[in-house]
């Protein structure tokens, strides 16, 4: 049975980085930042969608993010499911280290840029993460859940890149690959198993009616 990873709901970061704000801050993880209004509507609309879809969930796992444990309790308490997180450190968003909270101006210098667009996978700023560094801890979370939960339907609640990072690990991307897609707030990706490997099922599907 699959893995279900349902994006958090949008905060106000999201925002000021959709409509290029000359303030938009480098979030990373940011565990504090909260849903904004329009992101607790994202997640009740996700509750519906799972409704209609007639989904029961066996077990959630979360980031420690306020902005996901928030998402999932929304969509579960819609539901009616009472069920509690276990929160694990590896479903967390890519680490940013010394850049998160600064403006993006400041921190992505045409020389940040460039270093990043040559090392593809191993760029990190200092003391954060790398998209390859994501990648193998978002596998490895993830390849002990579906062993845990052959059985199960699986809510997951979680981050946009490292979603992404996920799913490129399995399908092969690279950076560019995984620059060019999106994974919208409240979008769900579905992983499972199949002769022992994992597979992703369908990703960043729009289950709430709106590109965000």
């Amino acid at each position: 049975m699959p893995l279900l990873f349902l994006r958090h709901g949008e905060t106000p970061y999201n925002v000021e980085q959709r409509e290029n704000s000359p303030y938009s801050k480098v979030g990373g993880r940011s565990n504090w930042l909260p849903l904004n209004d329009t992101g607790v509507e994202q997640a009740q609309r996700a509750a519906e969608y799972f409704t209609k879809e007639g989904v029961r969930f066996d077990a959630w796992y979360s980031s420690p993010a306020l902005r996901a444990v928030t998402t999932g309790a929304i969509v579960l308490d819609t539901l009616n499911f009472d069920l509690k997180p276990e929160i694990l450190d590896d479903l967390q968003e890519m680490g940013q280290g010394d850049a998160e909270g600064e403006f993006r101006d400041i921190i992505w210098t045409p020389e940040n840029s460039q270093q990043a667009q040559d090392q593809g996978m191993s760029f990190k700023l200092p003391n954060g993460e790398s998209l390859g560094d994501v990648a193998e801890r978002k596998f490895a979370v993830t390849q002990a859940l579906v062993k845990e939960h052959k059985d199960d339907i699986v809510l997951v609640t979680g981050h946009g890149m490292a979603i992404r990072c996920l799913a490129a690990y399995i399908n092969g991307w690279d950076r560019d690959q995984i620059l060019a897609c999106s994974t919208p707030n409240c979008s769900l990706t579905s992983i499972s198993e199949k002769d022992g490997q994992l597979v992703v099922n369908y990703f960043a599907k729009d289950i709430i009616g709106e590109k965000s």
